[in-house]
Order: C-alpha cells, then structure tokens, then sequence
C-alpha cells in the first residue's frame, strides 16, 4: 500500500534537507535548523522522519571531518623534522574534498528525493536517532 504523503509535508521535509547549507553561514545551522524543522511540524510524520535522517547525516560527516583532521594533526606530529610527508597531505586532502563533495551531492539528491515523497536515506550515515 503507498503512502500518501501531503504537499505540506514534502515541502519541509525538502527544507529541512535544504537547511544544513546554512551551516555555511550560521554556525551549527546544518544541526539547529532540522531540529527546528523537526519540533515545530511534528503533525508531519514524514518531515519528522527526514529530520532525523538529516541529523543523522550531520553528525556522522562530522565524525569522519574529525576524524580526518586527527589523521591530518597526527601524521604532522609523528612526521620527522616536524616536515609532514607528502602522501599523508595529498591522502587526507583528496578525502577531505571528497567528503566535501559527496556532502553536497548527497543532500541536494536527499532534497530531490524529499520533495518527490520518497524516504531518503543518506549512504554511509550512521543511524544515531531512531
């Protein structure tokens, strides 16, 4: 049986994917405003549920941000001369774009696919909130 979803709820489902762009000009706004999204449409279950999938998402690039940039510190401090070497710079900067890229691509595919009514679900992100 298909789900009906309403134009009002695929309307800000497709805004709360939307929204983590401004965590480019709002500190933490890729985080604040799906949650914002989140708690105020409530009554639209499907919003809800590309809330959480949003904040999934964000937190687990953050992770793997992080993650790269201990990789990035600690091939520094480990290198000799205090000279990082090379391959460790090219490696991690090559993923770091890539991460960059996939961000951008993976949340403008999740906000097409919001604003047609289907559940996206964002490769390689961590199911924190259920």
């Amino acid at each position: 049986m298909e789900e009906t979803i309403l134009f009002e709820d695929k309307k800000w489902a497709t805004l709360a994917h939307l929204s983590v762009f401004s965590g480019f000009i709002i500190p933490f706004g890729n985080l604040i405003l799906p949650i914002v999204i989140w708690t105020s449409k409530r009554e639209f279950h499907f919003t809800v549920d590309q809330c959480k999938e949003v904040l999934n998402f964000q937190i687990s690039v953050l992770i793997y941000f992080l993650v790269l940039l201990v990789s990035f510190v600690l091939s520094i401090i480990s290198s000799e001369h205090g000279e990082p070497h090379l391959a460790s710079i090219i490696i991690i900067g090559l993923l770091v774009i890539a991460l960059g890229i996939y961000y951008l691509v993976a949340t403008i595919i999740g906000a097409l696919q919001a604003n047609n009514g289907v559940r996206y679900r964002y490769p390689i992100s961590i199911r924190f909130i259920k």
